[in-house]
């Protein structure tokens, strides 16, 4: 199964950038936080795009992988 856009986005965060995604599954948004010290990367209330729009401005190809 191949996985969507902000999939590979949310993995490439955590495994690269060294980053925790949670989702508030109420709304479908997201806070992101540094895993090794906690800092706040991306506030309460992120929308998946901006989750996106983020990984992408840092490693361009993620979004671009096709299957």
């Amino acid at each position: 199964m191949a996985l969507t856009d902000l999939q590979r986005a949310i993995n490439y965060g955590e495994s690269e950038l060294g980053e925790v995604a949670i989702l508030k599954p109420s709304d479908g948004t997201y806070t992101v936080n540094r895993a090794r010290d906690g800092a706040n990367v991306l506030p309460a209330g992120t929308a998946a795009s901006v989750v996106k729009t983020r990984v992408a401005a840092i490693h361009p190809s993620v979004l671009k992988i096709t299957t």
